[in-house]
């Protein structure tokens, strides 16, 4: 094999009060990996500073799942165990990292599901579910001998699909924005012929709602929505990029083991600075994560979270 489908990954997340950002990523079947490995990928932000980034793989073959409740296993370390609106994830590599975070919807409802795949074609898919989105979260994360506890927001949603990322789509953009009593999420997901969708998710400390076919106009700096969800006029400043990271993603059938080492060289080259000048002619996509602050139409405060995939 050398091109990836059926990718699929669970991504959480805890915002605090205080300007902590706690990123934790985790990829059963990941979408740009022709290697039969899991990866988890951690990062924890204070400001525009990365204070923490640690990634590592685990065999997928050590993998189990089972429903009701929910459990995704590699082993007694690492794992994630949802019971209604109860969601645990721990994570352990050796002594260097190791990660507890808990969400607690007080309101659990049904996930919401929508497919995010602009014109796609019988047989493909590109699935967004979100669980838990506003709900309080705790987290202890321990990264080389020193430990941070956090509090806030918690959020938490699962994407799997059927297509290859690098040949069905152009660019994402998935944008967070906290109110002093609310969330508003905005998709925008752009295929290679242009083809678009937008979505907009409200979630609060009562529930979710969700327009799938939301008119939203958009950018960087400015949102603006009316629609059944309600009106909002949302104006951002300038945004700080917290990371950009390079990497390469197989898009055309090719000898497996000249795919296997283009993405070993791709992924050493973002890691280590003697390869650093190969990286951009080894790497194909790029992915940014960025916060910043604004206010609403009434000039409330709100705070931003968002990122962008070029594929």
């Amino acid at each position: 094999m050398s091109c990836i489908s059926n990718f699929h990954w669970y991504y959480f997340d805890l915002h605090s009060a205080d300007g902590y950002d706690l990123i934790c990523t985790i990829h059963p079947a990941p979408f740009n990996s022709v290697f039969d490995i899991a990866i988890v990928d951690i990062y924890l932000y204070n400001g525009a500073e990365t204070l923490v980034h640690h990634f590592f793989v685990i065999p997928q073959k050590e993998l189990r799942r089972s429903e009701e409740p929910f459990v995704l296993s590699f082993d007694k370390d690492n794992f994630i165990r949802k019971s209604d609106g109860h969601i645990l994830v721990r994570i352990r590599d050796g002594e260097t990292c190791r990660l507890m975070l808990e969400l607690n919807d007080p309101h659990p409802q049904q996930p919401v599901r929508s497919d995010i795949l602009p014109g796609g074609r019988e047989g493909e898919s590109f699935e967004w579910v979100v669980h838990t989105p506003y709900a309080p979260a705790v987290a202890e994360l321990t990264f080389s001998g020193k430990t941070h506890i956090l509090n806030g927001l918690g959020y938490h949603d699962y994407n799997g699909g059927s297509i290859n990322l690098k040949q069905s789509l152009r660019y994402w953009f998935w944008g967070k924005y906290y109110l002093e009593d609310s969330l508003i999420v905005y998709g925008y997901i752009q295929d290679r012929y242009n083809n678009a969708k937008k979505l907009l998710l409200r979630a609060d400390k009562e529930g979710m709602a969700i327009d799938r076919r939301a008119e939203v106009e958009a950018d960087k700096h400015r949102l603006r929505y009316k629609g059944p969800l309600g009106e909002y006029d949302f104006s951002v400043e300038p945004a700080q990029l917290l990371d950009r990271v390079d990497f390469f993603m197989p898009a055309v059938k090719a000898p497996l083991l000249l795919v296997k080492l283009l993405e070993i060289a791709a992924h050493f080259s973002g890691r280590l600075k003697v390869l650093k000048p190969l990286n951009r002619f080894l790497t194909n996509s790029v992915y940014e994560r960025f916060r910043s602050r604004g206010t609403d139409q009434k000039g409330r405060a709100l705070s931003c979270f968002y990122e962008e995939m070029h594929f």
